[in-house]
């Protein structure tokens, strides 16, 4: 309601002309103060639209843990994030077992791999699709905005 009376407002400023004022402001002060109005009504309506997505993307992504660990006796504790740039939902997830330890980073809803480390005995194996050192996927993982 507020956005329809806002463009209203910009409609009909518009036909003023710049020397004309209103409130001792002129059309061009007013137009500057609209568009600074929708711009925050815009901000706002954004941090809905991703707040909503991260909330998803938190629902989704312990379904998919739950299956990607299946079977696992020690999983890691999963991180999700909503990635505005990516427009997906990422995992980094993995577990140890033994000498073995294994972390991935996956877009959930592809399911594709976007890195992963493995290494056994303390020594980095360099397999798999994503397989890299530990440095390259923490560095990565930060890439990817994962804080940890």
């Amino acid at each position: 309601m507020i956005k329809i009376l806002l463009i209203v407002f910009a409609l009909l400023l518009t036909g003023c002309s710049i020397q004309s004022e209103v409130d001792g402001k002129t059309a061009e002060e007013w137009q500057i103060e609209y568009k600074e109005v929708i711009d925050e009504l815009s901000l706002l309506q954004d941090k809905d639209w991703a707040l909503e997505n991260k909330k998803q993307c938190q629902k989704d992504g312990f379904v998919f843990h739950e299956k990607e660990m299946e079977g696992v006796t020690n999983p890691f504790v999963p991180r999700f994030r909503y990635s505005i740039e990516l427009n997906t939902c990422l995992y980094k997830g993995g577990f140890i077992s033994e000498n073995v330890v294994n972390w991935l980073i996956k877009d959930i809803y592809s399911n594709e791999e976007l890195a992963s480390h493995y290494s056994e005995g303390g020594e980095d194996i360099l397999i798999g699709l994503g397989g890299m050192s530990k440095e390259e996927f923490k560095n990565i993982s930060k890439e990817l905005g994962f804080a940890d």
